[in-house]
Parts: structure tokens; C-alpha cells; sequence
């Protein structure tokens, strides 16, 4: 039995999860592949895999023709979106994610960067540490916290996190929903609102939608133009839900205030052709929303328990089934 540890960077070895599965599965094969876009050598490495065990690896129809002996993939993240599920269910393929496991942390990142922006520290610390200007009215004083409002596109398990959160803080917050019967009805203190409407009244808007087909590019500069010229943009779900060249468009004429985001588009993105470095209302981290000692130590041991489960028969243990 062969087990494919494959993506686009493998920084360390997977000995923890190798370990954990040989002693349950003894006899199982193991590789380790770092795809760089050699699509015959990974048709190769896939064609003998029993399972496949990746985080970001684009898995298609046409890859799935190519891995005739492939029973499972494991999927190192909660989001599944980079896998033709309707591919895998029509093999039979068993493909499984981590469901709900960094929550708390992405909830968290996602404050941070409000506040950041909102209070705006990054602009006062450049003005301190590469101008040596002390004084707080060199910039335009903010807006009270209490008087924001929030917006929140993609109101799922994280959105809501971050809307417990900022209710503490103040904020009034606008939950985006595709349903007009609901416009208008609070849940938990958040009020539901179409798109139209959060554009034009939040003073943050903050993305937490899974990647869909459907929205990619979905924040493009239509949209941007929709939101207040004093109004930030947080990003802290997928980068393939803006369009990067709109953003920083909207930012460059000034119809955004700026910018908070853990993702850019592609798991390696070139930071020389974003556009979006070195600017002072600009946040970026590098999608490490979800980054913590606990968090590290369940990404190694539950992928792997994932594979053990499902070949030992004990799918009811595996964490969460997509198909």
C-alpha cells in the first residue's frame, strides 16, 4: 500500500504522521513528492497511490484517470476546494478534510487585523520608527469603534466567531445573506443584509467565504467601488475570492481606505507581481490566520489518523467525510 505525501512545498518531513500510520497499517508504503508543475511526473507518482495525503494539490477529473488504485485523500485543511469532489464520489473515492479546527485561531487573526487597521498602528509605528515623528495628530483621527459597522461575507462557523468578537468591541455588525426573506432579521445581535447593502454602509468589510467555482474574483472593482472611500477590506478566508488587481486599483485611486489580508491568490504567491506590497494602509500576513502550537500538533496527527481510520474500517472515526 502506497501513501503520497504530495503538494507544491513540503518543508519537513512527515515522519510524525508516518510513524502513526506504520504502526497501524504495517507495510504501507510512503513518498513524498513536491509538485513544480511536471504534469507527467505527478501522473506518475499518482498512478500506484493508495492514498493521497496533500494540503493544496489541485486534484482533478483528469488526475483521478491517471490514479486507478487510489481509494482516499486526506486533505491537510478544512476547505476542500481544490478537489473535483464529483470525480472522487463517482471512483469511489473517500475524500476527507479536518472539519472545524483552527476557529478560534482565524477568529482571532481576523480581529487583530480590524483593529490594526481601524486604530491604525502600522501607519503610527512607521511614523515612529522610520521618521522619528512622536505625535498621534499627524494622522486623521479614526472614527469610534462603537460607531462602525461590519460587515461579514460568508457567515459560517468563522464569520460568527468574528461576529461574537466584534460585538464585544462595538461594532455593529452586518451578516451577508444571499436569501431577501431574511434581509433584515438579526441573529445573535447581527443583522442580515443583502451584498448592495453592505457595501454601502459598513466601515469594514470582511471576507470568510470558501472557494467556489462560482466566486471566484467575486470582490472585484465593482464591488470595491460599492464600499465607502473610508471603509478597510479583510481578507482572512481565500485569495481566490478577489480579484488582486481590482483591489489594488481600488486602493491606488482611493476608493478603499485599505487593506487587511492573511491570503493572496496561490499558495506561493509572487509578492513582486501583487501590487499590494509596500503600502502603509496595507496589512499582509502569510496565511497564518490559523497558526498555533496546538493547531500544528492536530494538523499532524489528525490527516493521519484520517488515513488509518478509513483503511482499518472505521470510517465513523474519520473527522469529516466530504464524500
Amino acid at each position: 500500500m502506497k501513501i503520497l505525501f504530495c503538494d507544491y512545498q513540503i518543508p519537513v518531513p512527515h515522519t510524525y504522521e508516518k510513524k502513526l500510520i506504520e504502526k497501524e497499517i504495517p507495510g504501507a508504503v510512503f513518498e513524498e513528492y513536491v509538485y513544480e508543475g511536471d504534469e507527467k511526473e505527478l501522473y506518475d507518482k499518482v498512478a500506484d497511490a493508495d492514498a493521497i495525503m496533500t494540503c493544496f494539490l489541485k486534484i482533478g477529473r483528469v488526475l483521478l484517470e491517471h490514479a486507478p488504485k487510489l481509494k482516499m485523500i486526506s486533505v491537510d485543511a478544512t476547505g476542500y476546494g481544490d478537489v473535483d469532489v464529483d470525480a472522487a464520489k463517482e471512483k469511489g473515492i473517500c475524500v476527507a478534510t479536518l472539519g472545524d479546527y483552527c476557529t478560534d485561531e482565524v477568529a482571532n487573526h481576523t480581529m487583530a487585523l480590524i483593529l490594526a487597521l481601524v486604530k491604525q498602528l502600522k501607519p503610527y509605528d512607521e511614523l515612529i520608527q522610520e521618521k522619528q515623528v512622536y505625535r498621534f495628530r499627524e494622522l486623521e483621527a479614526p472614527v469610534k469603534i462603537s460607531r462602525q459597522k461590519l460587515a461579514i461575507v460568508g457567515y459560517g462557523r468563522i464569520g460568527r466567531a468574528v461576529a461574537k468578537r466584534a460585538a464585544v468591541f462595538g461594532f455593529e455588525i452586518l451578516a451577508v445573506t444571499r436569501h431577501p426573506e431574511q434581509y433584515g432579521k438579526k441573529e445573535n445581535g447581527a443583522t442580515y443584509v443583502s451584498v448592495e447593502e453592505a457595501l454601502k454602509e459598513a466601515d469594514i468589510v470582511s471576507n470568510h467565504m470558501n472557494q467556489t467555482p462560482e466566486n471566484e474574483d467575486y470582490f472585484d472593482w465593482d464591488k470595491f467601488c460599492q464600499m465607502k472611500k473610508t471603509a478597510y477590506f479583510v481578507n482572512v478566508g481565500r485569495g481566490a475570492c478577489v480579484s488582486e488587481t481590482a483591489l489594488a486599483r481600488a486602493l491606488d485611486e482611493g476608493e478603499i481606505a485599505g487593506a487587511g489580508l492573511d491570503v493572496l491568490k496561490g499558495t506561493q504567491p509572487d509578492l513582486e507581481k501583487t501590487n499590494l506590497c509596500h503600502r502603509p494602509n496595507v496589512i499582509l500576513t502569510p496565511h497564518s490566520a490559523f497558526y498555533s502550537k496546538e493547531v500544528m500538533e492536530f494538523l499532524a496527527e489528525t490527516p493521519a489518523r484520517n488515513v488509518i481510520y478509513y483503511f482499518g474500517g472505521q470510517k465513523n472515526k474519520i473527522s469529516n467525510i466530504v464524500c
